[in-house]
């Protein structure tokens, strides 16, 4: 959607490849929360891009991009990676409405959950989701595993 955030002329929009220098620029800066991974390559994103499509967005004002937030669908939930603002467009409602946006393109794919990865020392964060209705599911460890990248 290309609704107004905190200041005229933020709108929310599907990324395109061609954002993809100003968003990983964003995410180097956007703090621990957001730490660079392999999968944060342009040929990954552009994989994520054809896997997801409509569910990678970023908030723009004029061409800079201000905000990003990558969602994943498996057919049964939604996955929140990378929502990430320009520091010094925190605070003004930019995560908010490319998290409305999410949610909304979520629920019209079926879902009935959504689910993410907030670091536990990564306080905003947490009150950010828990003010959106996000529970902390301390009941359930998160597993994972460095494979071999694949070969292409």
């Amino acid at each position: 959607m290309a609704d107004e955030v905190g200041k005229p002329g933020v709108v929310v929009r599907e990324f395109a490849l061609t954002d993809y220098g100003a968003a990983a620029s964003l995410w180097r800066v956007a703090g621990p929360g957001v730490p660079w991974r392999p999968g944060d390559e342009r040929e990954e994103i552009a994989r994520m891009l054809d896997r997801n499509p409509g569910l990678l967005l970023v908030a723009c004002r004029g061409d800079e991009v201000v905000g990003t937030v990558i969602g994943g669908w498996d057919g049964r939930r939604g996955q929140v990676y990378h929502l990430a603002v320009d520091p010094g467009w925190r605070r003004r409602g930019v995560a908010g409405e490319l998290m409305d946006e999410l949610e909304a393109r979520f629920a019209a794919l079926g879902a009935w959950k959504v689910k993410g990865e907030v670091y536990s020392d990564n306080t905003a964060s947490l009150a950010f989701y828990r003010d959106r209705g996000y529970k902390v599911e301390d009941t359930i460890a998160r597993i994972g595993k460095e494979l071999a990248p694949p070969a292409r």
